[in-house]
């Protein structure tokens, strides 16, 4: 069994070392864009939990009646004043008066409410003596510690930035299993699979996740973690390792992944149906958004197009652009066309002017691909933006400038915090009166054990204030990985 030194020989060199390198797939830089501010929430008169509430006015009012003249009323007495003998008065029929709209015929605005409530993310980070030892080494290559925080840092960047994108809006899932390429029985330890659904991107070494089954009653690791041991983005494959042992060996599955034929859910681990909202908790034309009835205000309704069946052409994104915009106007006129790059390629390829001939008394000079590619509407350039973690084969029409907004609560009084991960995280052991975010980790009888740990949590929730967008499905994607 490998200690503590081993790992710390990793790290501690007797020479000149050139540092540690980032072997990890960058994560999917599109996600922060999205998200511009920072509003604060506030408790409820009960102080039961952080929420915000946003009252829209959802109806015109006044009472109006339209005349078929402007000529006034009946004349019964005095109506002939161009007669040879003129009347000295005027009397008026009884229907003269035109009177203004009563009180039964008046309607007043009528007003809603969105109560968005805040979610709770809760994390910890754990160093053994040792490795804080070494990173005071001038023989260190690299500060195991740094790196540590770094990757806790990332992990949660990574899984912010999936739940944002999924489309899973009842289990929260990141991906579905696809095909089970190794593994993944009752005596086995670890998986192999690609996946059904989701993007490979989504996946980063060093995760934390749970398998269910497709319904979400059923948890393939029981109490194990598992954790992403590897992601060959080009195969599309990812495998998971049970991370704990039993009677000296490694955990096995509970029940056979995919075992039901019906594709088993990824979850963030211990978190399945939780999370922050993301694009799919507000995109949509039935049920509800944030409490609000679409069949009762239908003006909160998305434009979404299932199944294009086909690449995305000029024509298509101008007949739904354009009716979205025709629908909805301008307030909610998308300013950003969020796709996957295959769909974007797709796109390119319709076009007639992505070739440039060039010969001019020269050797034919033939230049393909594309260097610089949007989209104008009636004047209005909308730009493109690629992710490669939203599910390929759609296309979304966002409002993002001052939109979707990310709503926290006021920090909490005491709390720490680390530059590495930003403010948003507040480690809590100084408000128990430690100086510094680490507290020494305690066994079961109470005991000081030669571990640290760097408890931490913070509240967030994302909502537009206009959540009007345009959708479009089932797009051929023109691209390959092998």
């Amino acid at each position: 069994m490998a200690s503590l030194a081993d790992a710390v020989t990793k790290v501690i060199r007797e020479g000149l070392q050139a540092g540690i390198r980032d072997a990890r797939l960058k994560i999917d830089p599109i996600f922060k864009d999205f998200v511009q501010d920072n509003v604060s929430a506030v408790r409820d008169v009960q102080g039961r939990s952080w929420e915000v509430l946003h009252t829209f006015v959802v109806s015109n009012a006044g009472a109006f009646r339209v005349y078929g003249d402007s000529n006034g009323g009946n004349i019964v007495y005095g109506e002939t004043p161009d007669a040879p003998l003129y009347h000295t008065a005027v009397s008026y029929s009884d229907n003269t008066p035109r009177a203004f709209p009563g009180i039964t015929e008046f309607v007043a605005p009528n007003f809603v409410h969105r109560t968005i409530g805040l979610k709770q993310w809760t994390g910890n980070i754990f160093l053994p003596h040792q490795i804080l030892r070494s990173d005071r080494l001038t023989a260190a290559i690299g500060k195991v510690v740094e790196k540590t925080i770094q990757g806790v840092s990332r992990n949660l960047a990574q899984h912010r930035a999936n739940l944002f994108f999924s489309r899973d809006t009842t289990n929260r899932a990141i991906g579905t299993v696809g095909t089970v390429v190794s593994g993944g029985t009752t005596n086995d330890t670890s998986a192999t699979f690609t996946l059904a659904a989701g993007r490979i991107r989504r996946f980063q070494p060093g995760m934390l996740v749970d398998i269910w089954n497709a319904a979400g009653t059923t948890r393939r690791n029981v109490g194990c973690p598992l954790v992403v041991h590897s992601v060959d983005v080009l195969a599309g494959t990812v495998r998971v390792d049970h991370t704990q042992k039993t009677s000296g060996n490694f955990i096995k599955f509970a029940s056979q992944v995919n075992g039901d034929m019906t594709g088993d859910i990824i979850v963030l681990r211990n978190s399945k149906a939780m999370g922050p909202s993301g694009l799919k908790s507000w995109i949509k034309n039935t049920g509800s958004i944030f409490g609000l009835q679409l069949s009762q205000v239908p003006q909160f309704k998305s434009m979404i197009i299932d199944n294009l069946g086909s690449v995305l052409t000029d024509a298509a994104l101008n007949k739904y652009f354009g009716g979205f915009c025709d629908s909805m106007g301008a307030e909610a006129e998308p300013d950003v066309l969020l796709t996957t790059q295959g769909v974007v390629n797709g796109y390119v390829g319709e076009l007639d002017d992505l070739r440039v001939f060039s010969v001019n008394g020269t050797p034919l000079n033939y230049q393909g691909g594309f260097s610089d590619y949007g989209y104008v509407y009636d004047g209005r350039r909308k730009s493109f933006r690629v992710s490669s973690l939203i599910d390929s084969g759609y296309l979304y029409g966002l409002k993002v400038k001052n939109n979707i907004i990310r709503y926290t609560p006021p920090a909490l009084p005491g709390a720490g915090s680390n530059g590495q991960v930003g403010g948003e995280l507040e480690f809590v052991a100084p408000v128990g009166g430690i100086n510094g975010i680490w507290a020494h980790v305690r066994n079961s009888d109470g005991e000081i054990t030669d571990f640290v740990q760097a408890p931490f949590t913070f509240h967030e929730e994302y909502a537009p204030e206009i959540p009007q967008s345009l959708e479009i499905g089932g797009i051929t994607e023109v691209i390959a990985t092998s």
